[in-house]
């Protein structure tokens, strides 16, 4: 009996131990300062839209996109999808537009647009297929949220993991429109 209480305690030690890390490099990457390049072009993205429809980036080019990738389950993208609806509502009209592209499964992802009201277009991508996408997007972490900034010569200017700030629109969007 006490070797398998032994045993079940360096076990819980180890896992914590594994844990922690991840979480500590969680932490910091979305504490990150965002990277911007301006040299590398959007990645393609086309995928199905929550009605089933096959969407692609190319709909929306010569506008200023923020690619945001999220899920449902994630409490700081939900966070800020009501700050992303605020800045489709007021600079769509002046060439902005939100593409969410949701980690998930198309059902959870029409309930988070209902009650939060999303007024962009959301793709769906498949969770198991995620990785190869994201790296591809530059967030080889595959943290959620990440946002990248693609101005109207198709060219990545931002990229960033976790929220995106109000402060994000006045130094990266703003200038762009």
């Amino acid at each position: 009996m006490y070797q398998l209480t032994a045993f079940r305690c360096a076990a819980l030690f180890l896992l914590i131990g594994g844990i922690a890390p991840s979480i500590e490099r969680a932490y910091a990457i979305s504490e990150s300062r965002p990277e911007v390049s301006g040299e590398q072009t959007a990645p393609p993205l086309i995928l199905p839209d929550l009605e089933g429809r096959q969407r692609s980036l190319d709909e929306w080019r010569g506008k200023v996109l923020l690619v945001n990738f999220w899920a449902s389950w994630c409490a700081p993208c939900q966070a800020e999808i009501p700050r992303l609806v605020r800045m489709q509502q007021r600079y769509g009209d002046k060439g902005f537009q939100v593409v969410g592209v949701g980690i998930d499964t198309a059902r959870p992802l029409a309930n988070v647009r209902r009650s939060l009201g999303i007024n962009y277009p959301i793709l769906v991508l498949d969770p198991d297929r995620a990785g190869p996408l994201l790296r591809l997007w530059g967030n080889a972490a595959r943290y959620v949220p990440y946002s990248v900034l693609v101005d109207r010569d198709n060219r990545v200017v931002y990229r960033q993991s976790g929220e995106v700030e109000d402060t994000v629109f006045a130094d990266f969007i703003s200038p762009r429109l």
